[in-house]
């Protein structure tokens, strides 16, 4: 793959960027892009030149940043935009700051909601401290089985949106990506094989 971007203001180390997975962005105090690395590139676009010295939340599509006609950063609900605060914080304090976001989006589909886990740190040298490293993990699969979750009360299974009622194991399993191994523990194991299992075992 091709470097997202190239030139003279290729941040130091981009190469070790363009390599990580997760989708990194250097921007500056306004929170306008100055280069993403290629992970970045599915979330932004693939045209350095169509985001480049624009805003993320006018690349993104935020709804507040539609909201307004001045674009990202402009509208009221702004004022508290934990990547805004984030960026802020690097800057102003040099040190990194870690929040978790909401975060809606226009897509072609409608409103898109994220779930972000965002990283902020000013990006060094010392000599480029209006600059910050914003990373944007999304975490919307993390936090899908966060809350109440229907369960019933005899076998567990778990009921979904759709009212159909899954095993708890594969429900887990389709959410969390882990796969499960079934064992007795002691009480359970004393109980169904009292001839095996003693309870000094």
């Amino acid at each position: 793959m091709e470097p997202s971007m190239t030139g003279p203001g290729m941040p130091p180390g981009h190469e070790l960027l363009d390599a990580l997975p997760m989708p990194i962005l250097v921007v500056d105090d306004d929170v306008r892009i100055l280069y993403h690395n290629q992970a970045a590139g599915l979330l932004v676009g693939p045209q350095p030149s169509q985001v480049l010295r624009r805003r993320a939340g006018d690349v993104l599509h935020c709804v507040n940043a539609a909201a307004t006609p001045d674009g990202c950063g402009r509208a009221v609900a702004c004022r508290d935009c934990r990547i805004r605060g984030g960026v802020g914080e690097s800057i102003r304090g040099g040190r990194v700051a870690r929040a978790r976001a909401k975060v809606q989006l226009h897509s072609a589909g409608g409103i898109q909601e994220l779930h972000l886990l965002i990283t902020t740190a000013p990006l060094l040298p010392p000599g480029r401290s209006d600059s910050v490293l914003l990373i944007l993990e999304d975490i919307s699969e993390l936090t899908a089985i966060k809350g109440l979750l229907p369960i019933c009360a005899r076998c567990k299974s778990i009921r979904q949106d759709t009212q159909y009622w899954q095993r708890l194991e594969s429900y887990l399993t389709s959410c969390l990506d882990v796969e499960f191994t079934h064992g007795l523990c002691p009480a359970c194991a004393r109980e169904l094989y009292p001839d095996i299992f003693t309870d000094r075992e």
